[in-house]
Parts: structure tokens; C-alpha cells; sequence
């Protein structure tokens, strides 16, 4: 698949695994122009036209609204029926509001409208909207994306089994799934999609009390179907969270967590010994919980897991198990976590927690005198929040994250770079989940 980038590239935040309901959720981007090095040459603030738009719930509410940066304008509320948790799609063109008690997820139309045109694109913008199609199974609770391909994991229930869904924007677009997989039976499971390949969860006791899966299975996609190819001999056991990058595919177990790569060895094609290997990260000495769940971002070797309240970071290139990262301020041992998100580029993690403050976290290579991170900043977005709730999203194409100020009916914007307050937007309503919608300046070739 041939990838070219022009300016910025694709991103979205919040939200590794994206785990849809009360699961918690991380989020892939894409590689930019800074190709993982320790160089700030990223900072590119964009311009009105990728400025972009954010769909944002109302709290206690049925309703979406779409609000564009660039015009600081909202438009009419659209009402999708149900409460819905709020996510991207891999191009950031649709918000799929998923609906998982109902069992189906609604797709907006951010109004982004990208026209190939030989060997350039041609932007178009329209007003948002509410699509017809939808996506329906049983318990949609898990989804992620990398790159132009996202999986929808429904859990299904009993007697009904667990299937996977894979979309693009372009399948979106005409009403249809790029792929899709039916499994053996129900279970909480995870699924990542990255090119052909499909890695999904395995249970193997149906009959357990436990839904959590406990193996790793990967398939590889034939037409509109995926073919079984291995299931990884090591176990999972309480398998839950995952994220995925270039190089590497994650799952969260209450041993520690399992990492997939590119078995170098493998020869390509030949079913019966798959191109990939398995091998399991254990969890720090003395390490208290278990890491439940991963972010990833697609340019950058480093996954952040989290364990109840606490951070570990993962470098997946090099063989330095899990190191804890020491993100409270001093004097907070009660702080707890409420949203985060990688910027755009990957280089910094962002954690809001329940004080109010943002702490921007600057990951490092693993030749930099503060490898694997530091605590780049750390100052208040929130003088409250309101019943302890605020979600943040990020932009695809510059530093900026939005974060939603409930008490207020407000939008805070920070740059994730400077680490400083840039903006603070007024909404007519009380926000509560949000996503950041716009172009990427992204090609992809038409390999839908």
C-alpha cells in the first residue's frame, strides 16, 4: 500500500484500544513527518481549513452536536436515539456513535469530503449528518483502528457468539464492511486490524464464568471473509485491553502483557508457520493490579498500559520489560485518571486526572539521558469538573487537544507542545464525549 503525507497526517486520540462502553479506550495515529526522532520539527499549528471539527455529546442526552474550530459555529443538534459513546473513524471523516446495550452503531458524516484527483486530492466540506447505514451485532463494547482500517469487537452474549466487524472510511462510504469475522462463541474480547491481517481474542472454556478471552488467534483476510492462520501458544489469561503499532500488537493479561511482532524467520505465505511470534512482557516486581488498558501510537515504539491509576510505559523495539511512570504531582496519591491521549505526533502523552491538571508526559528515545520519558509539564485546565467528568480528543494535524468543560459549557484547547492553554471555546450545551473530525492530507492510493 503506498502512503504519501503532504503536510500533516492522521491521528486520533483518545481515545488503544478503543474500548467502547465501560471498557476504557486507547487511540492510533499515524506517522507524521518527524519519523519517531527526538526533534520537535512537528510543530505545525495548522490552518483554518484543517482546523477540523469535534463531535461532542450532550451530557444526559440523546443528541450530537458537531462543532466546526474554524467558524467557532455548531450545527443543528442531531439526535441519535440513544446515549452513544463517541469514537473516530481510521480517517477521520465519520463519528461512530456506538450504541452497546441497543447493539449497533450509528455513523455521522463530519462533512469532509476528500476527491481523488490524479495525484492530489481535491478537500471539499458540507454540512454534517446523520447516515442511514449503521453497523448491528450483539454488545459492540471494543474498537481500534490503525491506519485506514478499523474492527468493531462485539462481545455477543449467551448463545449468541462474538464477530468482528472491519471498516474504512471509503467502506463507509458505500455502505459496507471491508471484512468480516464470525467466532466460535461470546466472549469480552479485543480485536486489531492492521493491512490483511485480523489478530482477535480466544476463549478457550465457553462454559468458564469469566467472558474474558485467554488466548490470541490472527487471521488473514479473503475477499469479504478472514481465514484462520494461528492461534499464539502463549496464554492471556484475563485477557482485556489492546493496542496496536508498526511493529508490534499488544493484549493486556493478569500476567503482565502479551506482545505479537513480525517473526523475521517466517516464511511469507506458508500457512502453516505464520509470519509472527508471541512472547509475554511480565509485570514489575511488586507491581500491584494488572495492566488492563494499552494506547499505541503508529509511528513510535512505545505503548502506554495502565493498571488501575497507574502508568507503566512499554518500549516494543527494545527488550526493557515494563518501567512505571511516575506521573502524579507530589503530594497527590489520591489523584485519579480521567481521560488521555497521544498528540498527534506521538512524541508526548497527555493525562488529565480528577484534580483538574493536565500532565504532558515526553516520551524518549532509547538513547536519551531521560529514556524512556519525563514529565515535560504539568498545570490546571479544570478548576472543577463537573461531577468528576471530562473527556479530551486531539487533532490529527497539529498539537492541539480539545477537552470538554462541563461545568462551564465549555472547550478548552491546549497545545500539547508549549503545554499551555491556547483558547477556550463557549457551547450552547453540556459536553460530554468528544472526538475531532477533519482532513488528514492523507493518500492511500485507493487501497480500500
Amino acid at each position: 500500500m503506498k502512503r504519501e503525507f503532504k503536510l500533516g497526517s492522521l491521528a486520533l486520540a483518545i481515545a488503544s484500544v478503543f474500548v467502547l462502553s465501560a471498557c476504557d479506550t486507547s487511540i492510533n495515529v499515524t506517522e507524521t513527518d518527524d519519523h519517531g526522532h527526538d526533534h520537535d520539527h512537528d510543530h505545525d499549528h495548522g490552518h483554518a481549513e484543517s482546523s477540523g471539527r469535534l463531535v461532542l455529546m450532550e451530557s444526559g442526552s440523546t443528541r450530537a452536536h458537531v462543532y466546526d474550530l474554524a467558524d467557532d459555529h455548531t450545527f443543528d443538534a442531531i439526535d441519535l436515539g440513544f446515549e452513544s459513546a463517541i469514537y473516530a473513524s481510521p480517517g477521520q471523516r465519520y463519528a461512530l456513535a456506538v450504541q452497546r446495550e441497543q447493539g449497533q452503531v450509528r455513523l455521522i458524516d463530519g462533512g469532509f469530503e476528500v476527491e481523488p484527483h490524479g495525484d492530489h486530492n481535491h478537500n471539499h466540506m458540507h454540512d454534517p449528518s446523520l447516515l442511514s447505514y449503521s453497523l448491528i451485532g450483539e454488545m459492540p463494547t471494543h474498537y481500534d483502528y490503525f491506519l485506514t482500517r478499523g474492527a468493531v469487537f462485539y462481545d455477543g452474549s449467551d448463545g449468541v457468539s462474538s464477530k468482528v466487524e472491519v471498516i474504512s472510511d471509503h467502506s463507509i462510504g458505500e455502505e459496507r464492511l471491508v471484512a468480516s469475522l464470525g467466532l466460535s462463541t461470546n466472549m469480552h474480547g479485543a480485536a486489531e486490524v492492521r493491512g490483511e491481517h485480523l489478530f482477535a481474542t480466544y476463549r478457550s472454556d465457553p462454559a468458564a464464568s469469566s467472558t474474558l478471552p485467554d488466548y490470541v488467534e490472527v487471521y488473514e483476510q479473503h475477499g469479504d471473509h478472514y481465514d484462520f492462520v494461528q492461534r499464539f501458544e502463549e496464554p492471556c489469561p484475563g485477557l482485556h485491553g489492546s493496542a496496536i503499532n508498526l511493529t508490534s500488537v499488544a493484549f493486556g493479561c493478569t500476567d503482565g502483557v502479551l506482545l505479537i511482532t513480525e517473526d523475521s524467520h517466517a516464511h511469507s505465505h506458508d500457512h502453516d508457520h505464520a509470519d509472527f511470534e508471541a512472547a509475554k512482557i511480565a509485570n514489575p516486581e511488586g507491581f500491584e493490579g494488572r495492566v488492563g488498558s494499552l494506547w499505541a501510537h503508529e509511528a513510535h515504539n512505545f505503548m502506554i498500559g495502565r493498571a488501575g491509576q497507574s502508568l507503566v510505559v512499554i518500549d516494543a523495539d527494545h527488550d526493557h520489560g515494563m518501567q512505571v511512570i511516575d506521573w502524579r504531582a507530589e503530594g497527590h496519591t489520591d489523584t485519579t485518571i480521567v481521560s488521555v491521549a497521544f498528540n498527534y505526533s506521538g512524541n508526548r502523552f497527555a493525562v488529565l486526572d480528577s484534580t483538574g491538571e493536565l500532565t504532558i508526559i515526553r516520551l524518549r528515545d532509547h538513547d536519551h539521558e531521560n529514556y524512556p520519558y519525563q514529565i515535560q509539564s504539568r498545570f490546571e485546565v479544570l478548576e472543577h469538573l463537573h461531577d468528576g467528568n471530562a473527556a479530551m480528543t486531539v487533532s490529527a494535524v497539529n498539537h492541539q487537544a480539545y477537552i470538554t468543560d462541563a461545568e462551564h459549557n465549555q472547550i478548552v484547547i491546549v497545545d500539547l507542545h508549549d503545554g499551555e492553554i491556547i483558547d477556550t471555546r463557549d457551547l450552547s450545551f453540556t459536553p460530554a464525549g468528544a472526538v475531532w473530525l477533519g482532513f488528514t492530507e492523507e493518500e492511500d492510493d485507493h487501497n480500500h
